[in-house]
C-alpha cells in the first residue's frame, strides 16, 4: 500500500446503483472502513462454507479473496470497503469492462494497487481452486504488460470529483 496526496484517477460508478448521491461534481466525501462497496454491503459477515455452498463464481471469488486478505494481508485496504480507482494508462481498459459513468477525481489517501489479471476465471471451480489462485491478488507480481493494463486501484480516504464524464 502507499499514500497519495491529491493524485487525479478516475472511477466509473453507475449512477442506477448505490451510493449515487456521492458523484456530483464538487461533492467531497470519505471512503472509510464504514463505506460498504458493492461486495461489502451483501458479503460482510459471511464465510468459507456460505462461498462453497453458493453457485454465483463473483461471490466465491470476492469472500476468498477477503479470506486470504484477513489472514496473510490485513494492512491491506478490504475489497469490501474501499472504492475502484483506475489511472489514464488503463482507463480504456475499464471503460469497456463497467457499467457507467468516468468522474475524474482527486483522491488523497492510501491505494493498494493489483490487477484484474490476477483474477482467474471462477466458473466450475471449487472454492479451493479459487482461493489458491487468489493469492496472487494480494501479492501482485505485476510481470506483464497484461498485468498493468488491467491495474485495478482500491482507495480509502477523500475524494472530491472533479468531473464527469458522459
Amino acid at each position: 500500500m502507499k499514500r497519495i496526496k491529491n493524485l487525479e484517477l478516475f472511477h466509473i460508478h453507475d449512477d442506477n446503483f448505490f451510493h449515487s448521491n456521492l458523484w456530483n461534481v464538487g461533492n467531497c466525501f470519505v471512503i472509510d472502513n464504514n463505506y460498504e462497496s458493492l461486495f461489502g454491503s451483501e458479503m460482510e459477515g459471511l464465510n468459507r462454507e456460505d462461498a462453497i455452498l453458493s453457485y454465483d463464481p463473483i461471490f466465491r471469488r470476492e469472500i476468498a479473496l477477503e479470506e486470504i486478505r484477513k489472514e496473510k494481508h490485513p494492512d491491506i485496504i478490504s475489497r469490501f470497503h474501499c472504492i475502484w480507482l483506475c489511472d489514464t494508462k488503463t482507463l480504456s481498459y475499464w471503460i469497456g469492462q463497467l457499467p457507467g459513468k468516468v468522474y475524474r477525481v482527486s483522491a488523497t489517501g492510501i491505494i493498494f494497487e493489483s490487477s484484474d489479471n490476477f483474477l482467474c476465471g471462477e466458473e466450475d471451480r471449487s472454492y479451493d481452486e479459487i482461493k489458491k489462485d487468489c493469492y496472487k491478488y494480494w501479492e501482485a507480481p505485476f510481470n506483464t504488460e497484461m498485468d498493468y493494463y488491467k491495474k485495478e486501484i482500491l482507495f480509502q480516504g477523500k475524494i472530491k470529483v472533479l468531473e464527469r464524464n458522459d
